[in-house]
Parts: structure tokens; sequence; C-alpha cells
């Protein structure tokens, strides 16, 4: 029963320490929430922008990802 409790408060801890990481404005390859909002609709599939160049602000967040 004491290691269950061990596991348990580990796991919260964890549990709590990434809650805590997104909720801080954790980053995907060091771009920003706004840069992936940028390029969403050039790689989601969506076929309104079928056939057109991104946008600037989507290669320049292309640009300073670390890939």
């Amino acid at each position: 029963m004491e290691a269950y409790k061990k596991v348990m408060i580990v796991g919260m801890l964890l549990a709590i320490a990434n809650v805590t990481m997104l909720v801080n404005g954790q980053t995907f390859c060091r771009t920003t929430k706004a840069g992936r909002d940028a390029c969403k609709p050039y790689v989601n599939g969506d076929n309104s922008v079928d056939n057109q160049n991104p946008s600037s602000a989507c290669c320049s967040a292309i640009a300073k990802a670390d890939l």
C-alpha cells in the first residue's frame, strides 16, 4: 500500500507539472501559437487556400522554427 501512495503522489506531481508547462505557453519547435495559427489553413487540408502561397506571417513563423 505504501508503494501505491508513492506512485500516486509522483503521478499527480507530474500531471501538475505538465499542466503548468502548457499554461505557461510551452512552444512547439520554438514557434508561437500565433505563428502556428497563421499556417493552419495551409496544412490542415482547407480547400479555400488551394493554389495560394502561404501568408508572410506563416513564412516568418516557419523561418524561425527550430525544425
